[in-house]
């Protein structure tokens, strides 16, 4: 008897420390689906397969909400998404956030959100874009976009202005380049996006701010983190943390291509420690925790 209860044990701890032997990254369906994200993705695996001791696995399924489900099962160790969707997936799921890119190594770099309308709608307030909704096709970036739609959905909202409802139309344009750059030149007549964005593409050259109204922009909104799931040892989350941080040193041009998911990143940008409550003014947009259960199905499609 005493036998089989040390054998159990054993087995206990044997299956203990193989569920650990695996690290799993969960990709949200926000970072992308393109051979340079996936070449980009495929190598950090490597280098921090080769800092933690442990071999490392993409999960990159193609809705958040698998993601997310993943998470809750246990299944996933490290995620990468946007600012809404961890907001989304720490509602859902046993995650925090471990780090956050920051452009100074002190403050996390933020982004805005905007509205932007072509001159020829004549629209300069949000006023006027709700008096004219009814004959406006709206413009979206993408449904998992935070500042290119969730967050712009949010302010419509609580303007009494549900897109679906009140405008003639929505459509998504897939990139924020695309969509300004389609209101820029007429092609579209009302949309939102990055501000952030928008501002850079002005400097360059590639844009004229003569062409359109900047009509509204969003509160800075922080970067999403590079999150871990809770029930996670110390020791792997240690790990896990002392590999994020070396990485804009040891391998800096990594590092840089893995920095393009985020928003208003700078050259010499560096990660640091990550709070959750960082992203209580995402969570307060909301008028309830059902209009965050919605957006879930929203971001989810």
């Amino acid at each position: 008897m005493r036998y089989l209860l040390c054998l159990s044990f054993l087995l206990i701890i044997h299956t203990a420390l193989f569920a650990q032997s695996k690290i799993y990254v969960g990709i949200g369906s926000n970072i992308g689906k393109s051979a340079e994200v996936k070449d980009i993705i495929n190598e950090l695996t490597t280098y921090l397969s080769d800092k933690i001791g442990q071999p490392v696995y993409i999960v990159s399924p193609d809705k958040t909400s698998q993601l997310i489900e993943a998470i809750q099962e246990s299944k996933i160790d490290i995620v990468l998404l946007n600012t809404f969707g961890y907001v989304l997936a720490a509602y859902d799921a046993p995650i925090e956030p471990l780090l956050v890119v920051s452009n100074n190594g002190n403050q996390p770099t933020s982004y805005q959100s905007c509205i932007l309308a072509h001159v020829g709608t004549q629209i300069t307030s949000t006023q006027m874009l709700k008096e004219k909704a009814s004959d406006l096709v709206f413009n979206f970036v993408k449904s998992s976009s935070t500042s290119g739609h969730l967050v712009p959905r949010l302010y419509l909202n609580s303007m009494s202005l549900q897109p679906e409802y009140f405008f003639n139309d929505i459509a998504f344009a897939g990139s924020h380049y695309k969509l300004a750059e389609k209101i820029n030149n007429g092609e579209a007549q009302v949309g939102a996006c990055s501000y952030t964005d928008l501002q850079k593409w002005v400097t360059e050259g590639k844009l004229d701010e003569n062409n359109f109204k900047v009509i509204w922009t969003s509160k800075p909104i922080v970067n999403g983190p590079i999150s871990v799931k809770k029930s996670l040892s110390p020791s792997n989350k240690q790990a896990i943390k002392a590999a994020f941080l070396a990485l804009p040193k040891e391998r800096k041009e990594l590092y840089q291509q893995l920095s393009k998911i985020w928003h208003n990143v700078q050259p010499n940008s560096t990660l640091i420690e990550a709070q959750d409550d960082l992203y209580n003014p995402i969570r307060e947009m909301a008028d309830s925790m059902e209009e965050l259960s919605i957006l879930v199905g929203l971001y989810s499609e």
